[in-house]
C-alpha cells in the first residue's frame, strides 16, 4: 500500500505542478475573498498553495500556526489530501474561493472617562479585520457647579462643589461649614419711669433673632420730690416762692407763686486808669442787685509807648546774637523786635602733636578754637614706643684693672637696661725666671707677668 501512496503523491505533484502554471495568470485579486487557502500569505491562492498543504498532509513539512489556520480550508481542524484539492480547485477556479463572513464589531460610545470605538468589520472565518475600529477620545467631564449651602447659627452649611452633569462623578466634594452659632447682640434695657414699667437687658441673635435672654418687667419707680428753689425777685423782675417737682419726669407736685420785684439799689462804678494800648473809663453808676447801668461810663484815650531801647546780643563761636530792639518802658510790649545774628564759628588752631618716646606716650596733632578753646578734633594717645635694646660690649678684666660683664641699654634714649657688673682685677700671675750666678756675678730669680710686670 505504501509503494501504491508514494507514486501516486508524485503523481498529485506533477498535477498540482501544472495547474499552478494553468492558474497563475487566471487570478484576480478581490477584495472580499476570504484568506483561507492563502497558505504562503502571498496575496492569491494557486497551486502552490495546494502543494504546500498536500507536502503538509503527507508529513513532508511543518507548518506554522499561520499557514496551519489558511491551510485548513475545511475547517476540520485536520490538514489532509482534502484541503489540499480544495485548494488547488479554487486556484483553477472550479470552486468559488471562500468569501469573507463579515461580522459588525459594534461602535463603542466614549464616555467622560473612557475612550470609545467606531464600528469595525471582521471575517469570522479568517479574523481579518476588515474594516479597524478607530478610538474615539474621551468626553471629558461636564463641570456643573454644586451651589454652596450657607451656614446658619445652628445648622452646619457646604461650600460650593463641582460634579460632572453627565455621569454624575464629584470632581470637587463639598466640605462642611461649621455652623456659625449665635451672634449676640444685646436688647437695650428700657429704664422704668414714674408712672410706666420698665425693662430689664436681654439677648438676641443678630442673625436669626432667636431670643437668647429674655427681658424681664421692672416695675414703675413712682415720683421723686425734688425743691423747686425760690427765685428771688430783682430790682426789675418779680420772684417765685419755693415749689416741688418729681427730680425724674418733672412733673410739677407743689406750684410755685410770684413775689413782686424789688426795685434797683445804686453802686459806684469805679474808674479805669487807661494805658499804654487801652482806653480808660471815667466813674460811673448801676444797680447793686441787678447790674443795670445808671449812670455809663466814658471812654479815656490811652496812654500810648513810651519806647525803650533793648541792647544788642554780640553772637559767638556756637551761640547766636541778637540785634538791637525796642520796647514799652511801661508795658514791655515789644516795638521792635530783635534779630538773630549767626553764630561767628569755630576759628581753627591747630594742637601740635607730642612724639610718643621709650617710655611716654606721645598725642597726634589736634585742633581747638582760637576764639572759645573748644576742642574740634580730639588729640589721640599714641602708645610709648618701647626701648630698642643695644648691647654694651662686656670688659676683660686684666692683672691690675677690673673689667664689665656684657650690659644692655636703649640705643634711643640711653637707659640702662641690664647693668654691666663689675668683674674683678685678674692680679698678676709672675712667673719665675732663675739666672744663674757667675764667677763675677751674683745669680737672681726674675718674676715676670704675662702683662709685662717685672
Amino acid at each position: 500500500m505504501d509503494k501504491l501512496r508514494k507514486p501516486l503523491f508524485l503523481l498529485v505533484l506533477i498535477i498540482i505542478s501544472v495547474f499552478s502554471v494553468i492558474t497563475s495568470s487566471a487570478q484576480t485579486e478581490d477584495v472580499n475573498r476570504c484568506i483561507i487557502g492563502d497558505v504562503n500569505s502571498d496575496g492569491e491562492i494557486t497551486a502552490a498553495d495546494a502543494r504546500t498543504a498536500l507536502r503538509a498532509a503527507a508529513r513532508l513539512v511543518v507548518l506554522s500556526a499561520e499557514e496551519g489556520r489558511r491551510a485548513d480550508v475545511t475547517g476540520d481542524g485536520v490538514i489532509n489530501a482534502s484541503d489540499a484539492r480544495r485548494i488547488l480547485r479554487i486556484s483553477a477556479q472550479l470552486d468559488d474561493y471562500i468569501a469573507h463572513e463579515i461580522v459588525v464589531l459594534p461602535a463603542v460610545i466614549p464616555n467622560c472617562t473612557d475612550t470609545g470605538l467606531t464600528e469595525g468589520k471582521k471575517c469570522s472565518v479568517c479574523n481579518e479585520t476588515l474594516v479597524a475600529q478607530e478610538e474615539i477620545p474621551a468626553t471629558g467631564h461636564t463641570e456643573e457647579i454644586i451651589p454652596a449651602v450657607s451656614a446658619t447659627c445652628t445648622e452646619t452649611g457646604l461650600t460650593e462643589g463641582k460634579k460632572c452633569s453627565v455621569c454624575n462623578e464629584i470632581i470637587v466634594a463639598q466640605e462642611t461649614v461649621p455652623a456659625t452659632g449665635h451672634t449676640e447682640e444685646s436688647i437695650t434695657a428700657v429704664a422704668p419711669n414714674c408712672t410706666e414699667s420698665g425693662l430689664t437687658e436681654g439677648k438676641k441673635c443678630s442673625v436669626c433673632n432667636e431670643i437668647l435672654v429674655a427681658q424681664e418687667v421692672v416695675p414703675a419707680n413712682g415720683h421723686t420730690e425734688e425743691i423747686i428753689p425760690v427765685v428771688s425777685a430783682t430790682c426789675t423782675e418779680t420772684g417765685l416762692t419755693e415749689g416741688k417737682k418729681c427730680s425724674v419726669c418733672d412733673e410739677i407736685l407743689v406750684s410755685q407763686e410770684t413775689v413782686p420785684a424789688t426795685g434797683h439799689t445804686e453802686e459806684a462804678i469805679p474808674a479805669v486808669t487807661p494805658n499804654c494800648t487801652e482806653i480808660g473809663l471815667t466813674e460811673g453808676k448801676k444797680c447793686s442787685g441787678c447790674d443795670e447801668i445808671l449812670v455809663a461810663q466814658e471812654v479815656v484815650p490811652a496812654n500810648g509807648h513810651t519806647e525803650e531801647t533793648i541792647p544788642a546780643v554780640a553772637p559767638n563761636c556756637t551761640e547766636t546774637g541778637l540785634t538791637e530792639g525796642k520796647k514799652c518802658s511801661v508795658c514791655d510790649e515789644i516795638l521792635v523786635a530783635q534779630e538773630t545774628v549767626p553764630a561767628t564759628g569755630h576759628t581753627e588752631e591747630i594742637i601740635p602733636s607730642v612724639s610718643a618716646t621709650c617710655t611716654d606716650t606721645g598725642l597726634t596733632e589736634g585742633k581747638k578754637c582760637s576764639v572759645c578753646n573748644e576742642i574740634l578734633v580730639a588729640q589721640e594717645e599714641i602708645p610709648a614706643t618701647g626701648h630698642t635694646e643695644e648691647v654694651i660690649p662686656a670688659v676683660a678684666p686684666n692683672c691690675t684693672e677690673t673689667g664689665f660683664t656684657e650690659g644692655k641699654k636703649c640705643s634711643v634714649c640711653n637707659e640702662i637696661l641690664v647693668a654691666q657688673e663689675v668683674v674683678p682685677a685678674t692680679g698678676h700671675d709672675h712667673v719665675a725666671v732663675v739666672t744663674e750666678p757667675t764667677c763675677t756675678e751674683q745669680g737672681f730669680t726674675t718674676y715676670t707677668c704675662s702683662c709685662g710686670d717685672t
